[in-house]
């Protein structure tokens, strides 16, 4: 009678197991092997501890045709070096990020230098690590409709822009926004060129700035996330006078707040 039971027992504990094993590398394909641990990837560089030369990985150049791929004709690429302030900065430069971001400028020789941005980043690496991943890339969107910055990013419109007719870049880079930006609180700023009195410019830059706050609601974020505000040509970035310049005063800021 007990070795009947046993042998249920064992016959549970085999079906238990083989069973769990179907769902973890079947169904959800994490199988733990020593040829999923070989498939894993580093990243286009790395670098060791205190050294601001990188290590170019074989999957440098997929991440370069994807880099290319997805820059625009005048987008900028936004170099980020990492560093640990523990580690020990032999270079010329201000931080050991600044010296990883100018090292890895030398492999892009494709990208216009005057398209690139270096900064860097204060962060802590941990210990025991074999590899530091310690360079980050961003795309920031520069053309005639969006400029990205620091803080958000600037929009500019033709004079009789509608809601019914904004340009495919404005309505593609707003519905990039709602996704993206979902969660946070965000200001809409409204500058206007100096062409007509203040009180019809206060009332033209808060009339674009609700018409961006508009789509942006329909395109799914909080209203209550979403301030407005106008501050007509009180803060100009170009001259009153070329078609350029006014194009440029005449601007819509959105700055979002982390």
């Amino acid at each position: 009678m007990k070795s009947k039971a046993f042998l249920i027992v064992l016959l549970f504990l085999t079906w238990s197991l083989s069973s769990g094993w179907y769902y973890v590398c079947k169904i959800k394909e994490k199988c733990p092997s020593s040829t999923s641990i070989a498939k894993i990837e580093l990243p286009a560089f790395t670098f060791e501890h205190g050294v601001s030369s990188p290590k170019v990985n074989p999957s440098f150049d997929d991440f370069k045709s994807r880099t290319m791929e997805r820059l625009g004709e005048t987008d900028v690429l936004i170099i980020v070096g990492l560093y640990d302030p523990t580690e020990l900065n032999s270079t010329d430069f201000d931080n050991l990020g600044m010296a990883r971001a100018n090292a890895v400028v030398q492999t892009l020789s494709d990208i216009d230098p005057s398209r690139i941005v270096l900064s860097s980043k204060e962060i802590s690496f941990g210990e025991d690590i074999e590899f530091l991943d310690a360079i980050k890339f961003n795309i920031r969107i520069k053309n005639q409709f969006v400029e990205e910055t620091d803080l958000g990013a600037f929009l500019y419109f033709d004079e009789n822009v509608s809601v019914d007719a904004l340009p495919v870049k404005l309505e593609v880079y707003l519905q990039f926004m709602a996704i993206h930006e979902k969660g946070k609180a965000i200001n809409i700023i409204g500058h206007t060129y100096n062409a007509v009195a203040n009180g019809d410019n206060y009332e033209l830059g808060l009339e674009r700035a609700n018409m961006v706050r508009e789509i942006l609601i329909a395109k799914g974020l909080n209203p209550n996330n979403i301030t407005v505000s106008s501050q007509v040509q009180t803060e100009p970035l170009a001259d009153y006078i070329t078609e350029s310049g006014i194009r440029t005063n005449r601007r819509v800021e959105i700055l979002i707040n982390e």
